[in-house]
């Protein structure tokens, strides 16, 4: 029998651990049939030492093995893998939001702080505050990440300077981007592969999702002679015929948009909130899409403990149930019984859920996506 790892036509494999000791046990009372492997023997314990090192040697094989595969490779070394499709891992984002500043008219801002509520500080880009007195200006988050902030929540001015004197946000941020999971970027660069297919709305969902910043995408087309009033046909309500409507959550404007010109047949409209004229074989065309808004989810768990409970578990109770919102995708609805489904545990009974103050499913339009955060679910142990 073999203690090394082994190639075969059905992949890498090697023999676990326990299999390994054995063998070298059996081993070595052959050689020395008279020696004592009890378990608290030195010779057991020696034996325990090389099979340790032995099976350590053979994961590393299978691990390197493996980082040749996309669908196996993790960290660096699917980094590494997807470079053959022209992909990079994506690099976190920062939060941005829409601020309106009042002051005094002329005052120049270069270098302007201001912070919200939960203590997050948000850079503003330059300006010079005009005539009326008020501007909008555009905040962006001094942590990379996902920072959502609801209306009203920026009110502290971090840099106070003459001429400066409120500041508030009207809209609510749009949330940055983490770095990109081993997940997401697997499934990039499966849909990489599509670039070259015959079907044309798989091409343009596969260039949009390798644009930079680019988290997800959905592509709804509209095939018939009339507007979709209902989304029965497209999944898109208000969708025109012959049309198509491209949802993404991040990505630069121009990228996304050159992507779609790129790509899409001659003859289909677009549709969405963000449009800007291209050229598109020679032609000036208007083209659209949307940056999907995030739903912004609250949920409250009410559990009773059982025999063996501590507070790990239900922490692990919110986090499960915190992965599972954010892991919907454009579009799709949050089912109540699959959310208290990702909460079931042997050591609590589920006494309550609620979603946003109620116990039903919440629907989520075609262009916007459910979010929460760690501070927006919580628990009560009864």
């Amino acid at each position: 029998m073999s203690l090394s790892t082994t190639i075969s036509a059905t992949g890498i494999s090697a023999p676990p651990f326990q299999t390994i000791l054995s063998n070298l046990v059996s081993k070595y009372q052959v050689i020395f049939p008279t020696a004592y492997l009890g378990n608290d023997s030195a010779d057991y314990q020696l034996l325990s030492l090389f099979s340790a090192a032995i099976n350590d040697n053979n994961n590393s094989t299978i691990m390197a093995y493996n980082s040749y595969s996309p669908t196996y490779a993790q960290g660096t070394g699917l980094s590494s893998q997807v470079k053959i499709n022209g992909l990079r891992r994506k690099v976190p984002s920062n939060s941005t939001v829409v601020v309106t500043v009042v002051g005094q008219a002329g005052t120049p801002i270069s270098n302007g702080v201001v912070s919200d509520v939960l203590g997050n500080n948000w850079n503003l880009a330059p300006f010079t505050i005009p005539l009326s007195g008020t501007i909008d200006v555009l905040a962006t988050a001094q942590q990379p990440g996902s920072i959502l902030i609801q209306p009203g929540a920026i009110k502290t001015i971090q840099t106070p300077t003459r001429g400066f004197q409120t500041v508030t946000n009207s809209y609510t941020s749009t949330p940055g981007l983490p770095v990109e999971s081993d997940a997401v970027l697997r499934s990039r660069q499966n849909a990489s592969t599509s670039y070259p297919s015959q079907s044309i709305t798989p091409a343009i969902k596969a260039a949009v999702l390798a644009c930079p910043g680019v988290l997800e995408a959905q592509i709804y087309e509209n095939d018939e002679d009339y507007v979709d009033t209902d989304g029965l046909i497209s999944g898109a309500p208000g969708l025109k015929g012959h049309s198509i409507a491209v949802v993404t959550r991040g990505g630069d404007p121009n990228s996304i948009l050159l992507s779609i010109a790129s790509r899409k047949s001659p003859g289909c409209g677009t549709w969405g909130s963000y449009s800007q004229f291209m050229i598109e074989q020679g032609v000036m065309v208007k083209l659209s899409y949307f940056e999907a808004t995030a739903v912004p989810i609250t949920a409250v768990l009410t559990i009773q403990a059982k025999q063996g409970y501590n507070s790990s578990y239900g922490q692990a109770a919110l986090s499960s149930l915190n992965d599972y919102i954010n892991s919907m995708l454009i579009g799709n609805s949050l089912e109540y019984n699959d959310c208290i489904g990702a909460v079931v545990s042997p050591y609590f009974k589920t006494l309550g859920l609620t979603l946003n103050g109620g116990t039903v499913d919440i629907p989520i339009d075609f262009n916007k996506y459910a979010f929460s955060t760690s501070s927006s679910i919580s628990l009560v142990v009864v």
